[in-house]
């Protein structure tokens, strides 16, 4: 058996929610092709917050690229203005926050999960 240390168990404990009931604006910023983490992911993240009504604390977007993190510098600054704005004043991001200029594509919507 496998036992995880206290301090990492104990922050899961308080901080994680696998129920889908977010208390604050999230945004998932994901790139389409992913070996690690596959995109498919994001349905299922989507689907278990909209099954907890809480779809207004949700925005995904995704971009071109390859690879797991492999976000470019202004796609990061973009990401972290617009859930900086979100939060401050409670305006959800729209696909035109995250410009097709900068390797998004708003049009993208990931698989199902699980992926066939």
């Amino acid at each position: 058996n496998i036992v995880a240390p206290p301090a990492p168990r104990n922050y899961v404990e308080h901080y994680a929610t696998f129920s889908g009931k977010i208390k604050n604006p999230v945004l998932t910023v994901h790139t389409k092709i992913d070996p690690l983490v596959i995109v498919a992911n994001e349905s299922a993240y989507k689907e278990t917050v909209n099954a907890a009504g809480r779809s207004d604390q949700l925005f995904q977007t995704f971009t071109n690229g390859v690879g797991h993190c492999n976000l470019t510098g202004p796609q990061i600054l973009t990401a972290v203005g617009a859930i900086d704005s979100w939060v401050r004043t409670g305006v959800k991001p729209t696909a035109a926050s995250f410009p097709a200029a900068l390797g998004f594509d708003s049009t993208f919507v990931p698989p199902p999960f699980p992926q066939p």
